[in-house]
């Protein structure tokens, strides 16, 4: 709580600052962006849990309200018992494509939102409790490949001819379309004998959503 605190403050400084500098984009320039997002949480005195990403973006402002955009996030996950019995790591890497729109506000704040798709890959490795009789644990190994169409918008800050910031509010999931596939073994502690299974889906889902948080983001102006 303490840390989000300190994002406000200084995001609330980055606004009261400079503001002889104009709050628009220009036609015909371009930027690198990037974010980092790190979380570890603690749950009781057994469970920890760690997320991270990172994401890297481009874009070129085909007007002083539009941007073709270009980006791509890693991201890492694990979540861990100090039994040893509930061991979850996961790993996910997207490449997305799409469109931005931006609005002044005033002086050099303004609001974007736009929308994106993107081909996306994520793998996951699992190890839980077998909570049926008899007991034991499952170890699972999962992989995803999905075409996603998304969206979202904020506040995007120009700090000077260099340097913008970006405030992410809004998240929108609008459809997505995936094919996963697993393989994995059920160990029981009684036989001792591991069972094998394997699992193939296919989905589909249409059903947009809006989520909010709040993420910076740091971008550096090329033209």
């Amino acid at each position: 709580m303490k840390s989000n605190m300190k994002l406000l403050y200084i995001f609330a400084i980055i606004l009261l600052a400079n503001t002889y500098v104009k709050a628009q984009f220009n036609a015909g320039e371009s930027y690198l962006g990037g974010s980092l997002m790190m979380n570890q949480s603690k749950f009781g005195e057994s469970l920890d849990n760690h997320n991270s990403s990172i994401g890297l973006g481009y874009g070129k402002f085909i007007s002083k309200n539009t941007a073709k955009t270009l980006s791509i996030y890693v991201g890492y996950g694990n979540q861990s018992s100090s039994s040893g019995f509930l061991d979850d790591k996961s790993f996910g890497i997207s490449l997305n494509k799409g469109r931005q729109y931006y609005k002044t506000i005033f002086g050099k704040l303004g609001i974007y939102g736009g929308f994106s798709g993107g081909i996306n890959y994520n793998n996951q490795d699992t190890k839980t409790p077998y909570n049926q009789e008899p007991m034991g644990y499952v170890e699972r190994t999962a992989n995803q490949i999905a075409l996603s169409f998304d969206g979202g918008g904020g506040l995007v800050y120009r700090l000077n001819n260099k340097w913008a910031f970006t405030g992410n509010l809004i998240n929108l999931d609008i459809a997505d379309v995936s094919y996963s596939w697993a393989d994995g073994k059920r160990n029981l502690t009684q036989s001792g004998v591991p069972s094998s299974f394997s699992e193939k889906r296919f989905e589909y889902n249409f059903k947009p959503t809006i989520s909010f948080s709040f993420g910076i983001g740091i971008r550096y102006i090329l033209k």
